[in-house]
C-alpha cells in the first residue's frame, strides 16, 4: 500500500508544480499587458532658439540627448553648450529633463536643474546661451528625428 501512496504524492507534487508554473507565466502575462500602454511615446516638438534663427523639430525617440557633439539628437553649436549637456526623456508617460554634469547648467523655466525634472507644453529649457521651449504637439516641425 505505500507504493500506491508514494505514487499519489508524486502526482500531486506534479499537479502541484505545473500550477505553480501557470500562476507564474499568467503573472508574467499580466504584467507585460499592462506595460503595453507605457510604451506609446508622444512626440516632443521643441522650438530652438540659436544665433538669431528659430527652428522646430519634432523628436519621436523615447530618448533626446542635448548637446555640442555631433552624435547628439539636438546639436546645439555654442561654445556654451557642453558635448553632452543634457537629456529629455519619456517615462511614465511624461518627457523629462535631466542636466548631465554641464560646465554651465540646464535651466528649465529659470530654475536650475539639479535632478530630472518633469516637462510639459510651454517650458522654456536653457542650455549655456541657447534657449528651448517646449511645444504642443499639433506644431508643425521644420525637421523630423
Amino acid at each position: 500500500m505505500s507504493a500506491w501512496l508514494f505514487l499519489f504524492l508524486r502526482l500531486v507534487l506534479t499537479v502541484v508544480l505545473y500550477a505553480f508554473l501557470g500562476v507564474a507565466l499568467w503573472a508574467i502575462w499580466r504584467d507585460l499587458q499592462s506595460r503595453k500602454p507605457a510604451l506609446g511615446i508622444s512626440p516632443l516638438y521643441l522650438e530652438i532658439l540659436q544665433a538669431g534663427e528659430t527652428t522646430r523639430r519634432r523628436f519621436s525617440a523615447p530618448e533626446v540627448s542635448i548637446g555640442r557633439a555631433p552624435q547628439n539628437l539636438c546639436r546645439l553649436d555654442s561654445s556654451t553648450v557642453s558635448a553632452r549637456h543634457a537629456r529629455l526623456f519619456f517615462r511614465q508617460g511624461h518627457w523629462w529633463l535631466e542636466d548631465l554634469g554641464s560646465t554651465n547648467g540646464t535651466y528649465l523655466n529659470a530654475e536650475r536643474v539639479e535632478k530630472a525634472v518633469i516637462v510639459v507644453e510651454g517650458d522654456k529649457i536653457r542650455c549655456g546661451e541657447i534657449a528651448l521651449r517646449v511645444l504642443g504637439s499639433d506644431h508643425p516641425s521644420t525637421d523630423n528625428s
